[in-house]
């Protein structure tokens, strides 16, 4: 049965979203749609119409809209939602709840449900079922079968009081797939050049025919006027398919010359020029590069990106008259037009025929599609070049601070040597009077080689030169050379040390110098965020396939937000000046290399400021040097010890 739909159903679509408020029951509408803006253009007010007329609505929503952003826009239209939610006259779902309750599409249960909610919608009261269901979740190889849903969806709603809006991302349709969907409802709606367009299917053509013409009227000139609304709608359909497939591959060009490649391959085909030229304005020298050599003259494109302005010449007439200053054409027919975007003139496009020819205003619609998405394109294109450019110059920088790196560290390692042997000539003579002068220049020397250390081991880090020299060790060793590394500053704050790493079992296979390194870093760290006279804990087990060592203090702690962060590169807590334990904030960023380097993991525990803090080390256990009876044994008896300083 056909749908008797008045010619003012959508009224004029041009402008702002169409009225889809008046549909006739029985209406099977498609949107195409590009953007989440263009879906809710339409269905905001085509819901409000139908909860203010007492009908039942249901929205069945799938990206890029899901349930919970439709609501959220309904209500920042319809304030008082929630009451309509209560009372059952409003309903949003997502598509897995609709389309994929048996698991995949089920043409007849699906089709029922929406039968069941219009008798439901009737039974309570509302006028009828006005509803949306978007098909973005359809994948190209259920295409099919889905079209055959359709097809029962648009014979079963005809008759009904039903009146449903079906909604198709652009970028998902490939280009018969639109010519499909049309052939399946009444009114096709989609938006070109700013515009809404909308086209009506044959039955409903036939319809309003048969009404304006009344019963005695011959069927001939009805049919002829049927024939060209199919064609029509057709050339729409096609004019939409191409548009996609344009759309498409610009967004794959990445550079103005991948855009010049489809402008050759796809678009210039697409309207059926001879040829097609690109210009672009060089942000440099400010005037227009021309891509590509197919153009006998630059001066139309010249003259159009100047003015701003389209120019649609269909005999050599027109061409000459509209560019003087041109040299002589082999075109018949001419259109160039400027290409914009982001408030930006970016250049020209001209497309040459050597034929006269009109331009129809669907053609023309067509051009500025086409241009718009041209402006799209390049301007993306200049945005991704300005990226990679802004990432080679971060890249270069990077190669410079790592560069100047390695030179600080050399070059204030150089006067350390003299000083150091300096101090200990001093020390041979016996400069008397002078101790406690040495005992501060050595102790200042030594904290000073340690920073050119960490700034070198930074240095390689991050240049990836570090080397380790691997072997069988215990963790009993590390940890012991660790604590003699360390051993000055524990013993300057008078930290209370507690051991408890069993002697032999926990062997890795790693650098001995690096993870004494670590271990001693962790207890550095200990010492300086922990008040003089604090306890500092030192514990090593096996879990699973891993040593597994902890370095627990009751210090300051580590804040939440820290903790993230903790072993970032020049990354300190933040400490009151008289709390500065100095340093450049790189030991736990080398304790996390390190480890890292030997394939374990580091990671920072703490419950929070001035509840001390945890760091836990695993590696690897040297399963090819640890028989597993000397693993279990180690785990049952820990050699511990406890010093004082």
């Amino acid at each position: 049965m056909a749908v008797r739909m008045p010619k003012t159903a959508l009224g004029a679509a041009s402008g702002g979203a169409p009225p889809l408020g008046e549909l006739p029951w029985g209406a099977h509408v498609c949107q195409f749609y590009r953007s989440q803006k263009e879906l809710l253009d339409t269905l905001i007010p085509y819901f409000q119409f139908g909860l203010a007329h007492g009908q039942k609505c249901l929205w069945i929503a799938a990206e890029p809209l899901r349930a919970t952003d439709a609501r959220e826009a309904l209500r920042a239209a319809v304030p008082d939602l929630e009451d309509y939610e209560r009372k059952g006259q409003l309903e949003l779902l997502d598509h897995t709840d609709w389309y994929l309750r048996e698991g995949n599409l089920s043409q007849d249960a699906v089709l029922q449900r929406w039968l069941d909610r219009e008798a439901e919608a009737l039974r309570r009261g509302f006028s009828g079922l006005r509803l949306t269901g978007n098909t973005s979740f359809v994948e190209p190889k259920d295409w099919d079968s889905f079209v055959s849903y359709e097809a029962c969806v648009h014979q079963g709603f005809h008759g009904r009081r039903i009146i449903a809006v079906c909604t198709y991302s652009l970028s998902r349709c490939a280009p018969n797939g639109i010519l499909d969907v049309v052939r399946n409802h009444d009114i096709a709606l989609a938006r070109r050049a700013g515009s809404w367009d909308s086209m009506e299917c044959a039955t409903v053509a036939l319809a309003h025919l048969a009404e304006s013409a009344g019963a005695n009227a011959t069927a001939e000139p009805i049919f002829e006027e049927l024939t060209e609304k199919e064609k029509a709608a057709r050339r729409i359909a096609e004019q939409l398919a191409r548009l996609q497939t344009i759309t498409a591959a610009l967004s794959e060009a990445s550079a103005p010359a991948a855009i010049a490649q489809v402008m050759d391959r796809d678009i210039r085909a697409s309207v059926g020029a001879d040829f097609c030229s690109l210009a672009l304005i060089d942000a440099e020298t400010a005037d227009l590069r021309l891509l590509g050599d197919c153009i006998e003259d630059t001066e139309p494109l010249v003259a159009t990106f100047r003015a701003g302005t389209a120019s649609f010449l269909s005999t050599p007439h027109a061409i000459a008259e509209r560019f003087p200053q041109a040299g002589a054409s082999t075109s018949r027919a001419l259109v160039v037009l400027p290409i914009s975007a982001s408030g930006r003139r970016l250049g020209a496009v001209a497309f040459g025929y050597h034929d006269e020819r009109p331009f129809a205003s669907h053609e023309r619609a067509l051009f500025d599609d086409i241009t718009r998405q041209l402006g799209i394109a390049l301007d993306r294109a200049r945005l991704y070049e300005e990226a990679n450019q802004a990432r080679r110059r971060a890249e270069q920088s990077d190669r410079a601070k790592d560069e100047f790196l390695a030179m600080l560290g050399h070059e204030l390692r150089n006067p350390l040597s003299p000083i150091v042997t300096a101090l200990e000539l001093l020390q041979i003579r016996g400069s008397s009077g002078a101790e406690k002068e040495v005992t501060v220049i050595k102790r200042q020397v030594r904290h000073l080689v340690s920073l050119v250390d960490d700034l070198l081991d930074v240095s390689r880090i991050t240049r990836g030169m570090v080397e380790l020299t691997r072997e069988h060790i215990e963790m009993s060793e590390v940890v012991g050379r660790a604590v003699e590394m360390a051993s000055p500053l524990l013993e300057q704050r008078a930290h209370r040390l507690t051991l408890s790493v069993p002697r032999e079992g926990l062997a890795v296979h790693g650098d001995p110098r690096r993870l004494a390194q670590v271990v001693s870093n962790l207890l550095t760290n200990a010492a300086k965020y922990t008040e003089p006279g604090g306890q500092i804990v030192v514990t090593a087990s096996r879990e699973d396939a891993d040593v597994v060592l902890r370095v627990k203090d009751s210090g300051i702690g580590i804040a939440p937000e820290m903790l993230v962060q903790v072993f970032d590169l020049f990354t300190q807590e933040k400490q009151a000046l008289d709390r500065s334990q100095g340093g450049l904030g790189l030991g736990l960023a080398i304790v996390r290399s390190m480890v890292t380097l030997h394939g374990g993991s580091v990671t920072a525990h703490s419950d929070g400021k001035g509840k001390g803090s945890e760091f836990v080390v695993r590696l690897p256990v040297d399963g090819a040097h640890v028989p597993e009876a000397l693993a279990l044994r180690a785990n049952a008896t820990d050699v511990s010890s406890n010093v004082s300083w």
